[in-house]
């Protein structure tokens, strides 16, 4: 009621029109919006999928039983309907960030079969943009505080496994800032940093990343670091975005087809010399 008195107020119809109009302000400021809302219908993905890059729909309970214990008050972040918000977002041609919590409880055997489900969804619709393998941090205060998070061998083991199952063109992403020894996640595949959080929070408390963290982990290694854009270059090829979002990567997606064509003509050049 509270809140349905609060969008009366603010002159809003429903929720998803309140989503829409957060997110088209958000576009028209500069910004790029990835939207995690919980639960919506296939009508209402296919509505606020005109203003939002991404719908981040992240694989975060077990079971009934361990969803009633954490999450009681979030009839969203129950399994079967996450699986079902993947299906619809893939069906609807949505880019989908994905991934799992690490360390609430569940086998070697729900990893395989989660990730083996994401990889399908993926081979089937090529909507699967990223996969975020998250540690479970415990929260004071919660059901699960007196639970251990996962150590670095078990997530490392959940990495080897994504990088395994997962095809090759789906980046999988573990958080930075949560796993301090992060070249031990690089020896072990990892190429994509994602995001970077500036402020600590609830489920980040644990690192600061710096700038000069990130330029010794690339010298380390020989590689270099580049940009991170929120879609990535082959959504951008593909066209997978709306044409509202097409005012932003129309523009990139011309570049990208030149900066082709110019090293396609190089090389045909230098072939015939």
């Amino acid at each position: 009621p509270h809140v349905r008195a609060l969008l009366d107020l603010w002159g809003f119809d429903s929720y998803i029109e309140y989503i829409y109009t957060i997110c088209e302000l958000g576009f028209l400021e500069g910004l790029i919006p990835v939207l995690e809302v919980g639960f919506l219908s296939p009508s209402e993905m296919r509505r606020v999928a005109e203003v939002v890059a991404l719908f981040k729909i992240v694989l975060d309970s077990v079971n009934d039983s361990r969803y009633e214990q954490v999450y009681p008050e979030s009839p969203g972040k129950k399994l079967e309907f996450r699986l079902k918000l993947l299906e619809w977002a893939s069906k609807l041609n949505i880019p989908i960030v994905t991934g799992m919590m690490v360390g609430i409880g569940e086998s070697r055997g729900f990893r395989k079969e989660m990730l083996t489900t994401i990889a399908d969804l993926h081979k089937k619709y090529g909507m699967i943009h990223e996969v975020v393998i998250q540690n479970f941090v415990p929260e004071p205060g919660t059901t699960f505080y007196r639970r251990s998070g996962p150590n670095k061998k078990t997530m490392l083991e959940v990495v080897e496994k994504a990088l395994e199952i997962l095809p090759s063109d789906v980046s999988v992403i573990v958080p930075m800032e949560l796993n301090p020894d992060y070249e031990d996640f690089i020896r072990a595949g990892i190429r994509d940093l994602g995001r970077l959080h500036e402020k600590r929070g609830i489920i980040t408390p644990q690192v600061d990343v710096s700038m000069e963290r990130l330029i010794q982990l690339a010298d380390t290694f020989g590689f270099r670091l580049q940009q991170r854009f929120p879609l990535r270059k082959s959504f951008i090829q593909s066209g997978k975005y709306s044409s509202k979002l097409g005012q932003v990567f129309d523009t990139y997606s011309y570049k990208i087809k030149k900066a082709e064509q110019e090293k396609i003509k190089e090389a045909k050049l230098n072939s015939g010399n």
